[in-house]
């Protein structure tokens, strides 16, 4: 039976908030709606007052499938199913699908930066006896990347690349599983260098970093650094602000984030983090073609071979950059977010390992790095790369919020990371958000980070878990929250609301004026939703039909033509976990 839900939509007038608050326009008003569900009774009727012709509301119909029980983005009976809209007394707009162009783009045509993110997703949790891992390979080297230092790069027809890459690092590591058992120490109790392996499996040297060519060091037992000398540190030239970046992400991680100081063992692997800058251009450290290379990685293969967590740092931002970026300041930054965003796949790798079950899909467990870039104080570097990518489709329906990538075997797109960036964004504001005392203090929204990454359920069921409400209500209310629009809506829904972003935040190396969070709309450079909707298409017809899968949405705009209208939604979505998000936006 279909689900439906009906809303009779009162008509009136809203009068305009007109305040000496700073935050409202003269034209400014409160924000109403809610999320309404498609339950088994299949009806549900709301009234929302004092609203006049011409106002405008955004309604957004989604299903979820299965919320439990299940580690994936998905459930119910099918893959793809319709929402039909139904109004009287008002019209329909929706984005054409050519307003705007999709972020996700061609699977064969990808950015440098996107490439690059892709490449350590894959080395990140790559397991060499998993055929779909290998699908996943060759999918990127089919791929051609549009700009940066990949521009023009074709890696199939190379016969060298990522399969040369990968077939290195799986032979060292079936060399090299009882190499964390018999780990020979230096004085400072890191692992001596020629025990600590790197990508490359060079013939009678077992991938070994080379000791007349690198140096040690480390400020106490909890980690270790091994800076190649030839590199010159190209991008960060102070070993010892390398010193300070990484203690800095530590202490955050273990003091204020997580509350844990990672003692645990498991068969051999310890949490001592070998964090390895390289000269990514060294084909002794980095096989593969010379046009391949990346500005960082976590490789849990690795790791386990070295029995600590190994983090990779490109020596040299300027070589590696996928923007082509060059100023000094922000390849500063890029090379110290990439310790942080890289510390944190590791973490998460650490609390799945010691529980005994598998990591997490790309989504999550990217989209909860990218996030604690922010934390540590490298936002700006993030913004335009991901959540900007996911907020400029959003209106047009184009990306899911959430989307099992694994199913499309690849490392998801800018916009997909972008998409789960400020779901974790919108989570963690709600559980009580973020604070600050110069760097990262505390928080309630750390908390349910904490449950999430160290739980015994994983992706979809585990963040659900952690976040502890109704899932299609908090879903919803994600949506919501989506929709405003800063610039002439005032938010007075607590539900919607999202932590404002915070200023003068210390980063781990001590900059100050960074910052951390953002809004939906509005910020960053993204144009107001209202300038958004000028571009949608009011239809002739009073009904639409939109067509997604599992957290996929697209905004439909109703305009109000009459003092009363009446609102129907039917999806054939055989679960009982959708809803339909109604907010009002003018």
């Amino acid at each position: 039976m279909k689900d439906i839900i009906w809303m009779a939509i009162l008509l009136g007038a809203l009068s305009a908030c007109g305040s000496s608050d700073d935050n409202k326009a003269a034209d400014a008003f409160e924000a109403t709606g809610g999320v309404y569900k498609l339950g088994s009774a299949g009806t549900a009727e709301v009234t929302l007052e004092d609203a006049e012709e011409g106002a405008q509301y955004l309604v957004m119909p989604y299903a979820l499938g299965a919320t439990t029980g299940s580690n994936q983005v998905t459930g119910g009976s099918s893959e793809a199913f319709n929402f039909d809209i139904y109004v009287e007394g008002a019209s329909l707009a929706l984005g054409h699908s050519g307003a705007h162009l999709s972020a996700s783009e061609s699977e064969q045509v990808m950015s440098g930066r996107d490439f690059d993110h892709a490449l350590r997703s894959l080395i990140n949790r790559f397991d060499f006896n998993n055929p779909e891992d290998y699908e996943k390979l060759k999918k990127l080297e089919d791929t051609i990347v549009k700009d940066g230092p990949y521009s023009r790069l074709y890696l199939k027809k190379e016969r060298r690349g990522l399969s040369n890459l990968f077939k290195k690092v799986g032979e060292q590591v079936s060399k090299n599983k009882a190499q964390a058992k018999g780990l020979q120490l230096a004085d400072n109790g890191c692992p001596d260098v020629t025990n600590v392996k790197t990508f490359a499996a060079t013939a009678g040297d077992a991938n070994a970093m080379k000791a007349e060519e690198v140096s040690i060091d480390a400020t106490d037992t909890s980690y270790c650094i091994y800076v190649h000398k030839a590199s010159g540190y190209s991008t960060e030239t102070d070993i010892e602000r390398i010193k300070t970046s990484v203690t800095n992400t530590l202490k955050a991680y273990k003091e204020v984030i997580y509350d844990d100081n990672f003692t645990k063992v498991k068969d051999g692997y310890s949490f001592q983090p070998l964090i390895v800058v390289l000269p990514f251009n060294d084909s002794y450290y980095w096989p593969g073609t010379d046009a391949l290379k990346i500005s960082a990685a976590f490789s849990s293969a690795l790791s386990l071979a070295n029995g600590r967590p190994s983090l990779y740092v490109a020596a040299d931002q300027a070589a590696v950059s996928s923007s082509g970026e060059s100023d000094q300041t922000v390849l500063n930054q890029l090379f110290h977010s990439a310790i942080a965003h890289e510390m944190s796949h590791a973490i998460l790798h650490y609390y799945r390992y010691n529980a005994g079950i598998e990591i997490d899909s790309v989504q999550f467990d990217e989209g909860l790095a990218h996030l604690m870039e922010d934390v540590l104080g490298y936002g700006e570097v993030n913004f335009d790369s991901y959540p900007s990518n996911f907020l400029l489709v959003f209106p047009y329906g184009t990306e899911p919020f959430l989307k099992d990538i694994s199913k499309e075997g690849t490392s998801g797109t800018a916009a997909q990371r972008g998409a789960a960036h400020t779901l974790f964004y919108y989570l963690i504001s709600q559980a009580g958000g973020v604070s600050f005392d110069g760097a990262v203090s505390g928080g309630d929204g750390l908390n349910f980070v904490r449950k999430y990454a160290t739980g015994t359920a994983r992706n979809i069921e585990g963040l659900s878990s952690a976040y502890g409400s109704d899932w299609i209500e908090a879903m919803g209310n994600y949506l919501g929250a989506l929709a405003i629009d800063n610039a002439t809506t005032v938010i007075e829904k607590d539900e919607w609301k999202v932590q404002s972003p915070e200023e003068d935040v210390e980063d781990t190396v001590g900059n100050e004026e960074k910052q951390y969070g953002m809004r939906f709309h509005g910020y960053g450079g993204l144009p107001d939703l209202k300038d958004t909707l000028a571009n949608f298409t009011t239809t002739e017809s009073d009904q639409a039909t939109f067509q997604g899968s599992y957290y996929q949405t697209t905004p439909i705009l109703v305009t109000l033509t009459a003092s009363q209208s009446k609102l129907q939604v039917e999806s054939d979505d055989e679960g009982s976990n959708s809803g339909v998000t109604v907010v009002r936006i003018k």
